[in-house]
């Protein structure tokens, strides 16, 4: 199974990186980092509100911004 990149895993949750940044109190500029590998290693925290907001697991998050299969 592919793993999604995190703009592909909140599009598939009906949600855009530009919501998510505005959810999580954050920029898109850093998502999109995440989302393509130039920023690494965000907090745990972090993930687990992305997760909440998605209503996914923190692994399938973590996986979608490291590209881990």
């Amino acid at each position: 199974m592919k793993t999604l990149s995190l703009k592909e895993l909140c599009k598939k949750k009906g949600f855009t990186l530009t919501e998510i940044a505005r959810k999580t109190n954050t920029t898109v500029d850093y998502l999109s980092k995440l989302n393509t590998g130039k920023r690494k290693n965000p907090t745990w925290q972090f993930v687990n509100r992305i997760a909440t907001i998605l209503g996914v697991s923190e692994s399938e998050v973590g996986k979608s911004i490291t590209k881990e299969d």
